[in-house]
C-alpha cells in the first residue's frame, strides 16, 4: 500500500527537511509513500491527493480550518512538537500511518 503524507508548515522551509527524513525512514522501513510539504496557503489543492494532512506545531491553529475544508474524508494531525524538531521521522511516520489505517478503517 502506498501511503499519501502531506506536511504543512507556514512556508514549507521547515518540513522540507523533515520530508527528506521521512522518506528515508520509509526506505530504511520498506514502506512507499509519496510525501511531500506546502506551505498552509497550498493545503487546499494538495489535501485531495494525500491520505493525511500533518500539521507542524507552530500552525495548530490552521487544524480547525483545514478539518472543515477535507470534511472528514482523511485525518488532520498536528505533529508532537519533540518529534517536529528533533525531527524524529520514525514517530512522525507511526504517526501518520496509524491514522491513516485508523481512517480507513472506519474507527
Amino acid at each position: 500500500m502506498m501511503y499519501k503524507i502531506l506536511l504543512c508548515c507556514s512556508s514549507a522551509l521547515t518540513t522540507s527537511m523533515l520530508v527528506a527524513n521521512l522518506k528515508r525512514e520509509c526506505d530504511n522501513q520498506n514502506i512507499e509513500a509519496m510525501i511531500w510539504a506546502v506551505g498552509e496557503t497550498g493545503v487546499s489543492m494538495s489535501w485531495p491527493d494525500a491520505d493525511i494532512v500533518l500539521l507542524a506545531p507552530q500552525i495548530r491553529y490552521f487544524k480547525d480550518l483545514i478539518e472543515k475544508e477535507v470534511n472528514g474524508q482523511i485525518p488532520v494531525q498536528v505533529i508532537d512538537g519533540m518529534d517536529f524538531s528533533t525531527l524524529n521521522a520514525k514517530n512522525i511516520l507511526k504517526q501518520a500511518i496509524t491514522a491513516i489505517e485508523a481512517n480507513k478503517s472506519g474507527k
